[in-house]
């Protein structure tokens, strides 16, 4: 193969793996987010002060709690 269709391809090989190491860490924290507002919500924290701590919709907490989506 041609030195610059190597080093494309190298490009996008490497942007590949660093995409897919940020959505591996995304889903952690979303993870993590989600839990601690299990935690808040178990202990009684008002959905809505949590909506506004967390940036999300009620809605969304309600999910969380429930744990659907």
């Amino acid at each position: 193969m041609e030195p610059d269709r190597v080093a494309a391809l190298t490009a996008v090989e490497t942007a590949t793996a660093r995409r897919r190491a940020a959505d591996e860490a995304a889903t952690l924290a979303r993870d993590a987010q989600s839990d601690a507002i299990r935690i808040a919500i178990a202990s009684g924290v008002p959905a809505i002060v949590l909506k506004d701590a967390a940036g999300v919709s009620l809605a969304r907490i309600y999910q969380i709690r429930d744990g659907r989506r």
